[in-house]
C-alpha cells in the first residue's frame, strides 16, 4: 500500500468515527429530550427537538426546557453536537481533497 493509499485509508476511518459520534450526540439527545419530555412528549418530539438542536435551527421548542437540568443538557448538546458536525465535516473535506489528489497523482503516472 502506497502513503497516500495509507493516508486514505486513514482519513476513512476518521472520517467513519466522526460520523459515529455524530450520530451518538444525536442519539443521546433524542434520549435525553425524551426523558425531559415525560409523558406528554413522545420520540417524535424528542428526534425534532435534536434536530433543531443540533443543527442550531432555532425553531419553536416542543419540549420545555425550563428547568435548569434540561437547560444544561441542551447546552451539552449543543457543544457536543456543533464540535461533533464541524470535525466531521472538516474530516469529510480532508477526504474528498487527499482523494482528488491521489486520483491526479495516478493520472499523471
Amino acid at each position: 500500500m502506497s502513503t497516500s493509499e495509507h493516508e486514505l485509508a486513514g482519513l476513512q476511518r476518521r472520517v467513519a468515527t466522526a460520523a459515529l459520534a455524530l450520530a451518538s450526540v444525536f442519539v443521546v439527545a433524542v434520549v435525553g429530550y425524551r426523558i425531559i419530555g415525560g409523558d406528554e412528549h413522545g420520540w417524535m418530539d424528542a428526534m425534532y427537538m435534536s434536530v433543531i438542536m443540533l443543527t442550531t435551527t432555532g425553531l419553536k421548542e416542543v419540549v420545555p426546557t425550563d428547568s435548569m437540568g434540561a437547560q444544561i443538557f441542551t447546552m451539552a448538546i449543543l457543544l457536543f453536537g456543533a464540535t461533533a458536525a464541524v470535525y466531521t465535516l472538516s474530516m469529510i473535506t480532508a477526504f474528498i481533497v487527499r482523494s482528488e489528489e491521489h486520483t491526479s497523482e495516478l493520472q499523471s503516472h
